[in-house]
């Protein structure tokens, strides 16, 4: 098996993070999703406790002060102010996931495949959580909706304008400091407000309303 740098970048950052982050830190809903997940397609432990670690990353460096590693701000599906946006966004990350993953399997780079799985499935677990995807397919008679941005797609067989009127309002959470925009989409900080544990567009928490529906 060939292992390139950024395999072991990420083999190691995922051994100091288990010896001595996670008793303080916990993924909580990106961990209970991606294990879910891997499991179900037939994963072993082992490769779904790296993709886990790996998906958790994209937060710890996009915000950890000391250890920030800046181009994963642009990795949390935030500053999406239309339906151009956000497919634009899935564009991107879908070509580049592709791309990445093609690599990787040339070759054999099976530990970058697995930090591919859990790096590239942040975003996307986060674009439901931090947008206004639940709020357009709510759910009734006590049954979550299902849909995916993927399976809208589908339906149109990849005509996005076809998404009309139904993701007219679809918009996520607005985050930005200085220089946001070299990675961030048309970021405009304060727009859309994050909300609380009462109101707002961000689902992210077990306490949160709409918590459940947007996982």
């Amino acid at each position: 098996m060939k292992v390139n740098s950024r395999s072991v970048l990420c083999v190691v950052l995922c051994l100091w993070v288990q010896l001595y982050v996670v008793l303080s830190y916990d993924t909580g809903h990106h961990t209970d999703l991606t294990r879910n997940a891997l499991q179900l397609l037939g994963f072993s432990p082992t490769p779904i406790d790296v993709a886990v670690l790996c998906n958790w990353q994209i937060d710890y460096y996009a915000y950890t002060e000391v250890n920030e590693i800046y181009p994963l701000n642009g990795l949390h599906f935030d500053n999406m102010y239309n339906l151009r946006n956000v497919s634009n966004y899935f564009n991107t990350l879908a070509t580049n996931t592709r791309n990445a993953v093609q690599a990787a399997v040339r070759n054999n780079d099976v530990l970058g495949f697995i930090a591919l799985i859990g790096a590239s499935t942040h975003p996307v677990q986060d674009f439901y959580t931090h947008s206004s995807w639940s709020d357009l397919h709510p759910f009734s008679c006590n049954c979550y909706r299902d849909d995916t941005w993927f399976s809208a797609l589908a339906s149109v067989d990849g005509y996005v304008p076809d998404l009309l009127p139904n993701l007219q309002s679809i918009i996520t959470y607005s985050w930005g400091d200085e220089g946001c925009g070299e990675y961030l989409h048309d970021c405009t900080p304060g727009l859309i407000d994050h909300g609380d544990y009462c109101a707002g567009i961000n689902k992210d928490s077990y306490v949160r309303p709409k918590f459940e529906s947007s996982y």
